[in-house]
């Protein structure tokens, strides 16, 4: 999927405790604290009661019905924009949106076996909006995607992002938007996103037309490709945008 992270590693950038000159290293990890790296957006919602921001211009229709996919509900959250300066940016966005969900849900089917088939008596499907940004150039929407079923004792999910270049009037990627010129760029840059992510002695360049991110009004979000059984969406993590402004292309500042 398209936010998949390959990582490959070359140094463990946790493990230095020597004194000696700081190194980029060393200045990442002094960063470790409540001031560089935000929670997890499952987290904030749940333990902090985050509640979601709609800039003017947006509003959110909400779609029930049966999926073609089984036995499945489906509940999609999309936006309609009231704002004639988004209109041309609607359709693209919805089409990505339902593109994300079938392939959630394909991907999902595919790792059912007839006995499991024949066990699901009823299943549901969301797609739901976490962050909405708006700015002069771009609108970035994080959404939410969870499964469930009779048979699972909880339901697990992933994020899914989208972000249009108003602009341009086109989707971009994060390779459009962060500017990484060097290696050593690309190693530093990592690191923050692994940190902000969990990742305690993992690092590497990631490829960056493959990472999924979002953004609000002082932090960028990453996620991660990867299911989570017991509680979704725990593959997420914010980093303050001053942290690494530094590397947004100057047309994004």
């Amino acid at each position: 999927m398209r936010c998949m992270i390959f990582m490959f590693v070359f140094t463990c950038i946790f493990s230095c405790r020597q004194t000696h000159k700081k190194t980029s290293d060393e200045k990442i990890n002094e960063f470790v604290n409540n001031d560089t790296f935000m929670n997890d957006l499952g987290y904030q919602r749940s333990l902090q009661e985050r509640k979601l921001f709609i800039p003017e211009g947006i509003t959110l229709i909400t779609v029930k019905k049966k999926s073609q996919y089984g036995k499945i509900t489906e509940e999609l959250i999309v936006p309609k924009f009231t704002d004639k300066e988004l209109e041309h940016a609607e359709d693209v966005i919805k089409v990505d949106i339902y593109k994300a969900k079938e392939r959630f849900l394909k991907g999902e089917l595919s790792t059912w076996d007839k006995e499991y088939k024949s066990e699901v008596k009823e299943a549901s499907f969301s797609i739901s909006p976490e962050l909405i940004c708006r700015d002069k150039k771009i609108i970035s929407f994080c959404y939410g995607l969870v499964y469930s079923d009779n048979i699972l004792m909880r339901p697990y999910g992933e994020y899914y992002s989208v972000n249009y270049d108003l602009v341009k009037n086109k989707l971009i990627k994060a390779s459009d938007f962060f500017k990484v010129s060097s290696k050593k760029d690309s190693l530093e840059l990592a690191k923050y996103i692994l940190s902000a992510l969990g990742g305690h002695a993992a690092e590497g360049e990631f490829n960056f037309s493959e990472i999924d991110f979002s953004m609000d009004d002082s932090t960028f979000y990453f996620f991660s490709d990867q299911y989570q059984f017991g509680t979704p969406f725990k593959n997420s993590g914010g980093i303050k945008k001053k942290y690494i402004s530094k590397y947004v292309k100057e047309e994004y500042r």
